[in-house]
């Protein structure tokens, strides 16, 4: 458990507390967003606000926008990892970011 812990804040001062922070409130606000002006624009269907099909509407929204927040993390950690050298060990060659980025992503999807 102590092991958790110290990997989540060795994580959070290579991206930054407040970035981090400021990319989770702003990834939730955009999930909220997106639930609340779904519901607007479809509230004459009369199926719409059955419990099961608020939850799975919900579940959407959510999942889209952890993989965005995924992605957008992903890029701040390799961006730092690649500063300070650590990518160079597994790599005998250079692989651009973008390569590096979609194989990480994809690993965490």
């Amino acid at each position: 458990m102590q092991f958790i812990f110290k990997s989540v804040n060795s994580e959070m001062r290579k991206i930054g507390g407040r970035k981090l922070l400021l990319f989770s409130l702003f990834f939730s606000l955009l999930s909220s967003f997106l639930c609340i002006s779904y519901f607007i624009f479809n509230k004459n269907n009369p199926d719409m606000f059955q419990s099961t099909n608020l939850i799975a509407i919900t579940v959407n929204f959510n999942t889209l926008t952890l993989s965005i927040f995924s992605a957008c993390m992903w890029y701040f950690i390799i961006s730092s990892e690649n500063k300070y050298g650590t990518w160079a060990i597994i790599y005998t060659k250079p692989i651009s970011k973008f390569k590096l980025l979609i194989a990480k992503n994809i690993l965490f999807i």
